[in-house]
């Protein structure tokens, strides 16, 4: 329990300190991107009733500023597992702060909602830190999500491959 606290209250303060640098940083041109794009995951846990993760996801993004991006994340996961029986879904709602470090490499955190579409139908909280490398319609990255509810938390370490475009407003 105090290991999941620790996770949220990091991902909490890199949100908070990213909020912040935002708004120390001076307004430029103001932009919305979207992206499509494709994950793949592999479980963190070694007793896990998931063998791989395959998902798809949308996220828009607003730029406040080249360095400081908001977003919003949805798409569905599905958990695959040698029994078919055990097959589930998610489908994530999460919204996060995007940091960009340099030109293009940027580091982000998420937290949300996953409404699993089996297994009762239960909601769990989803929290997720995550690296990675935007060009101008290629965005690439590598993070650890986790899904937490009652009974316990899973994990899974996932490479998102997306293309997106940019709309200036």
């Amino acid at each position: 329990m105090k290991s999941n606290l620790l996770k949220v209250l990091t991902v909490a303060c890199f949100t908070a300190i990213s909020v912040l640098n935002a708004n120390n940083l001076q307004a430029q041109s103001k932009s919305i991107s979207v992206g499509l794009g494709v994950d793949l995951a592999l479980p963190t846990e070694t007793n896990t009733i998931t063998d791989f993760v395959l998902g798809g996801t949308l996220r828009g993004q607003y730029n406040f500023d080249p360095k400081v991006s908001a977003t919003l994340t949805s798409g569905y996961y599905h958990y695959f597992n040698t029994n078919p029986i055990i097959d589930r879904g998610q489908i994530p709602v999460k919204g996060g702060i995007k940091y960009f470090a340099g030109d293009n490499l940027y580091f982000m955190g998420e937290i949300g909602a996953g409404f699993f579409t089996r297994s009762n139908g239960q909601t769990a909280f989803i929290y997720a830190p995550a690296i990675g490398y935007a060009s101008t319609n290629i965005d690439l990255s590598l993070r650890y999500e986790a899904s937490a509810i009652q009974g316990g938390t899973t994990g899974f370490v996932a490479l998102r491959f997306a293309y997106g475009t940019l709309f200036k407003l």
